[in-house]
């Protein structure tokens, strides 16, 4: 489990601590605040196997969360982690999991070769070549791997392919009911859902009571995205779930159904949830959602200060049922 965080000089975070994280963690703040590159940096710490080959998560960062057209889009967004002059980050991002520290920081310029506290920089795609050391603050323990690696879920929709792989990862572990009854819970008219491919090309359909048989799209990108959000969280075996804008597309009435779905995926499946919204329905819906459980639920909000830092505010147990009951404004 993600225990703590500490953000320096990643894109707008100069220095921003969040000291705890709860199971379930709803981040909230203004405009470009900073609440999707949370997750990024989130993913930037633990997204890959330190020592692997390959770039792994990070490499892909660009386009996580965000839409990323080509090379051009991917080298912008890596200049904003570095700086246009490129010059070396002393400190990326730390995070505590299960009782281990781990950092992700040190920019190497390119063609320079150098160990970091003994520890081999870690190779990233973006500007050519850019190194990152990333690894164990105890040289002893081992980087994140399995479980610990953090899976994200995009507001963004998934290729028609890549939601045909999902739901055969439902059928073959066997949790394709477990995810219909909830879809069913959002949208009583389903009957259920299969990957068919009527014209040569696979895709997910659903069949409806009325009669039709249509593409998971035509449903809207709402009942896609959600189709894909309970899908991923019921076979992950990823035990954090970076879920960002999670009421994008889902009508404010539905909020307490779907996130009383992600509770009851989440739960089963052990996982912890960071999720970003803009949206107060949302935030009245997860209070409730998490009424009976406020030990594991908690509000971040981010504030952008004078000198143009980030500051995180949590605000849990008593303070958030005075925040809520009162009425205040938190987004």
């Amino acid at each position: 489990m993600l225990t703590s965080l500490h953000i320096q000089n990643f894109k707008g975070f100069k220095d921003t601590l969040i000291p705890e994280l709860r199971k379930v963690n709803l981040i909230v703040g203004g405009q470009n605040v900073g609440k999707t590159s949370l997750l990024e940096a989130v993913v930037f710490v633990a997204g890959d196997v330190h020592g692997s080959s390959t770039p792994g998560a990070r490499s892909s960062l660009s386009s996580m969360f965000r839409p990323c057209e080509g090379d051009g889009d991917a080298r912008r967004f890596w200049r904003s982690l570095v700086g246009e002059e490129r010059k070396p980050v002393s400190v990326g991002v730390h995070a505590r999991i299960d009782d281990v520290s781990y950092v992700s920081c040190g920019y190497v310029p390119v063609g320079f070769e150098q160990k970091l506290n003994g520890r081999l920089a870690t190779h990233v795609d973006g500007l050519g070549r850019v190194d990152w050391f990333c690894g164990s603050e105890d040289p002893n323990k081992p980087y994140p791997s399995g479980g610990q690696i953090p899976q994200p879920f995009s507001m963004l929709p998934k290729p028609a392919q890549e939601q045909v792989e999902l739901y055969g990862r439902l059928v073959t572990g066997k949790k394709k009911k477990i995810v219909l009854k909830l879809l069913q819970k959002i949208e009583p008219r389903i009957d259920s859902v299969d990957a068919v491919a009527p014209d040569g090309e696979h895709r997910v359909y659903v069949d409806l009571t009325d009669g039709h048989v249509l593409p998971i799209s035509q449903l809207g990108h709402g009942f896609t995205r959600l189709f894909e959000l309970y899908a991923g969280l019921a076979v992950t075996e990823s035990k954090l779930a970076l879920i960002d804008e999670i009421e994008n597309g889902i009508h404010y009435s539905a909020l307490p159904t779907l996130l009383q779905g992600v509770r009851e995926l989440a739960e089963a499946n052990g996982v912890q949830s960071i999720i970003t919204t803009h949206s107060l329905e949302c935030i009245k819906s997860a209070y409730e959602v998490f009424q009976d459980k406020q030990e594991d639920f908690q509000l971040i909000r981010l504030e952008r200060t004078d000198d143009g830092n980030v500051r995180a505010v949590v605000i849990h147990d008593e303070n958030l049922k005075t925040v809520m009951e009162s009425g205040w404004e938190i987004r």
